[in-house]
């Protein structure tokens, strides 16, 4: 039986690189996949690039855009759900303005594959890459682009890194069924979809990671996430502090985040198969539940090994956990209920 291999590709102002992007889907050695499309409301000729690549090809088809820009999250979100709602076992993640090389799919899926046959296909899995960083002209900046930005996959213990840092690039990503239906839908608290995708992998099944680049990742200026030298990151995260204080919209996100991973798992009914992945995401949502001193707080950061793979990262890290207010956490993932049980995958869509 042939697998049911989809690709999401959600698009925002993305005339300039798009055909490029596309011609790299269609070198692929790998053939028997099926594109999603789904602008965000551009205002340039993305889809009318869109329109003339749908038109050659039948296995590239355009969902219905957004009259407005409700960013990636929103947008990949329903891309996902619709590829899981037409039966799609296997999904990648694929950004307007990358170049993807020839046997992407075919690495990934064969990584996919022997790790499902080794842990079973019921386990929720996603696998990802390093990257070739490129510029505008695709001219080569960084052979890897995880080397670049100091961050490295984390075979053990993913999650204690996953709570307060991604290392995980979305357009590396593939995602398998099981995965889709555990992470669906991508809850607003979520930081953004690769983020999320991430730790729903790391707390509920399994992250396989290929240290080969399987993306010419290009930075343009404009890109929604783009690489950041480290000193640019350390410099464009101080400059936040220094303008508005411990921005509420910082790591307060990221542990709004937490806790709707751990909503999402109890709704689910995954917390008594891994009492060590439960307690953990309880334990950093109590750091932050009520005002406490900062030292309880930085002494917690340690007990719990939480960490950020870099020193001036972790010291960061340690600067947020001090200062941070705390951060409402109520209106998390919405319970069950007649009304979203028939939004989510695995309910009757």
């Amino acid at each position: 039986m042939t697998q049911r291999v989809y690709v999401v590709l959600a698009t925002y102002q993305g005339e300039p690189y798009l055909a490029e992007q596309l011609d790299s889907l269609l070198a692929q050695r790998h053939t028997q996949w099926r594109l999603l499309l789904r602008d965000d409301g551009s205002q340039d000729g993305t889809l009318t690039v869109a329109a003339r690549y749908a038109e050659r090809d039948p296995r590239i088809q355009l969902l219905p855009s957004s009259e407005q820009n409700g960013g990636p999250r929103a947008n990949f979100d329903q891309l996902l759900q619709a590829a899981y709602a037409e039966g799609a076992e296997y999904v990648l993640l694929m950004d307007q303005d990358d170049i993807w090389l020839p046997d992407k799919i075919d690495t990934e899926l064969a990584a996919m594959v022997a790790a499902e046959g080794r842990l079973g296909r019921s386990v929720p899995l996603l696998v990802h890459s390093d990257l070739t960083l490129v510029d505008r002209q695709d001219r080569l900046l960084n052979p890897s682009f995880m080397r670049y930005q100091r961050i490295h996959d984390e075979p053990s213990e993913p999650l204690r890194t996953l709570l307060v840092l991604n290392y995980v690039t979305g357009c590396t990503v593939l995602l398998n069924r099981p995965l889709l239906a555990l992470a669906l839908p991508i809850p607003r608290q979520a930081m953004m979809h690769d983020w999320w995708l991430a730790q729903v992998a790391a707390a509920g099944g399994a992250i396989v990671y290929l240290p080969q680049a399987t993306v010419r990742y290009r930075q343009h200026g404009a890109n929604q996430v783009g690489a950041k030298g480290l000193w640019q990151g350390i410099l464009s995260v101080l400059s936040v502090i220094r303008h508005s204080g411990m921005p509420e919209n910082q790591f307060a996100r990221t542990v709004r985040q937490a806790a709707a991973l751990e909503a999402r798992l109890h709704e689910r009914g995954l917390f008594q198969g891994d009492e060590g992945q439960h307690q953990l995401l309880a334990a950093f949502l109590r750091l932050f539940s009520e005002p406490r001193p900062w030292y309880r707080r930085l002494f917690g950061i340690q007990r719990l090994r939480l960490r950020r793979q870099w020193l001036l990262r972790q010291w960061l890290l340690y600067l947020y956990a001090a200062l941070s207010p705390v951060p409402e956490l109520h209106g998390g993932t919405p319970p069950a209920s007649a009304s979203n049980e028939e939004q989510r995958p695995g309910h009757g869509r």
